[in-house]
């Protein structure tokens, strides 16, 4: 009996653990959301890394686990709010290409510690556009798939399939894969193998937009983008075929959809135990006094 009753106390300690946890992630999101709130009236310059870097702290699903309803809701809203400033997708680029220009101007010998520069640049770019679909977004993608550039230092590693499966086509298509594209010109998985095999399609794909006679779509929307001509303009530059994606429609869509690992399940399915186990043992007290 005394361990019965322990046992209803861990439980029902357990399920106050897990309220506080979704508490407290709760106010994480709505602490994000009121900080993207302030960082959006700053210039550009500022606002795109300091809404990228809550994005990025948003789409670590794994640390939301239990309040995933809240932290969807959450990443779209802060993706919205960022694709509403000019150069979202662009300044990623940009700062790739600071650091690659740092690297190519710099000797051999020097290029390590500011490859390493370049590669967390690279990182952090393509693990916030994959959460940034948008035409600026698959221009700056699709730009970099034909983009083959390895560092001069990488000659000290030919034989080892170092300098093979670091280049900037991979990590794009690494984003683009992710993106919710409608028409995809293949099946990619996110493998290595399935990268090299597919990047012809890709390339292919993307020069169709940039020439015009393809449309840009994404899931659960139901405009179509366009890109200018091939040499009508500079890379940074759209056209929108219409207006921007009605945001609130699909914030509203978002919370409508229940999702099986949501916390107030696993809170039922604690208080239900803990129930039980309470029921349980005033059955076996009584079974015991009346004997």
């Amino acid at each position: 009996m005394k361990r019965l009753l322990i046992f209803i106390l861990i439980a029902i300690s357990a399920m106050s653990c897990v309220a506080d946890e979704i508490s407290d992630l709760r106010d994480t999101l709505v602490g994000y959301r009121k900080s993207v709130d302030e960082y959006k009236k700053l210039p550009s310059s500022d606002a795109i890394p300091e809404i990228g870097r809550l994005l990025l702290k948003t789409s670590q699903a794994a640390r939301f686990k239990i309040v995933i309803d809240e932290r969807e809701e959450t990443l779209l809203y802060i993706s919205s709010i960022l694709k509403e400033i000019p150069g979202h997708a662009t300044y990623y680029r940009d700062r790739i290409l600071e650091a690659k220009a740092k690297i190519d101007q710099s000797p051999i010998e020097a290029q390590g510690p500011l490859y390493n520069a370049y590669m967390t640049a690279m990182m952090y770019g393509m693990q916030t556009l994959q959460e940034l679909p948008s035409p600026e977004t698959v221009e700056v993608l699709g730009e970099m798939l034909s983009d083959d550039w390895t560092p001069g230092f990488f000659e000290n590693y030919q034989g080892t399939g170092y300098s093979t499966k670091d280049r900037p086509w991979l990590w794009a298509m690494t984003a683009l894969v992710q993106l919710p594209l409608e028409g995809r010109p293949a099946n990619t998985r996110a493998t290595y193998e399935s990268f090299c095999a597919d990047i012809p399609a890709w390339r292919h794909w993307y020069a169709q937009i940039k020439a015009g006679t393809r449309k840009i779509r994404f899931e659960g929307d139901p405009k179509e983008y366009s890109l200018p001509g091939a040499g009508e303009s500079e890379v940074g530059s759209l056209v929108r075929t219409t207006r921007r994606p009605d945001v609130s429609a699909q914030l509203s869509a978002a919370k409508a959809n229940e999702r099986s690992s949501a916390p107030w399940p696993v809170v039922i399915t604690f208080v239900l135990a803990a129930g039980l186990l309470v029921f349980v043992a005033v059955r076996v007290m009584r079974n015991r006094e009346s004997s």
